[in-house]
C-alpha cells in the first residue's frame, strides 16, 4: 500500500502548489484570499 500513499501525497502536493500559485496571482492583482491552507498543505512564505 506504500505506492498508494505516495500517489495520494503527490496529488495533494500538486493541488497545494496550484493553490499557492492562485493565491500568489491573486495577491499580484490586489486580491486577498483566505490564508487558511487545506489539511496536508505546507505554506511557503
Amino acid at each position: 500500500r506504500i505506492s498508494e500513499f505516495y500517489v495520494v501525497r503527490e496529488r495533494r502536493t500538486r493541488s497545494c502548489r496550484l493553490l499557492a500559485e492562485i493565491q500568489f496571482a491573486a495577491g499580484n492583482h490586489g486580491y486577498k484570499l483566505s490564508s487558511r491552507t487545506p489539511d496536508g498543505c505546507v505554506h511557503f512564505s
